[in-house]
């Protein structure tokens, strides 16, 4: 079994997106937090999915593909106070189409 774990900061609330495979099978669970103190207590788990490897990362790419898309209509910099990861997105989208 091998495990990763993506956090996303959305001030003041974090999400810890845990990506758990097994073989050809994949496991996602997105558990929010309140606050950036992280206290597992008072976490929830807000999403799960357990699939195919291909199945999962396709419906996860697609997701933040439609976060990339909505970007362009948004103010994603002033919002995020960030740019859009294109690279990281490329790369993982590139790492999808590799399973």
């Amino acid at each position: 079994t091998r495990a990763a774990v993506v956090r996303w900061n959305c001030e003041p609330d974090e999400l810890d997106f845990r990506f758990e495979s097994e073989g050809d099978r994949l496991r996602l669970a997105v558990v929010h937090y309140a606050t950036h103190r992280r206290d597992e207590p008072s976490s929830r788990t807000v999403f799960e999915a357990a699939g195919a490897r291909a199945e999962i990362l396709g419906a996860f790419r697609a997701a933040l593909e439609d976060l990339r898309a909505d970007a362009e209509v948004d103010v994603f910099e002033s919002n995020w106070r960030r740019k859009f990861p294109e690279r990281q997105l490329r790369g993982f989208a590139g790492a999808v189409e590799d399973l």
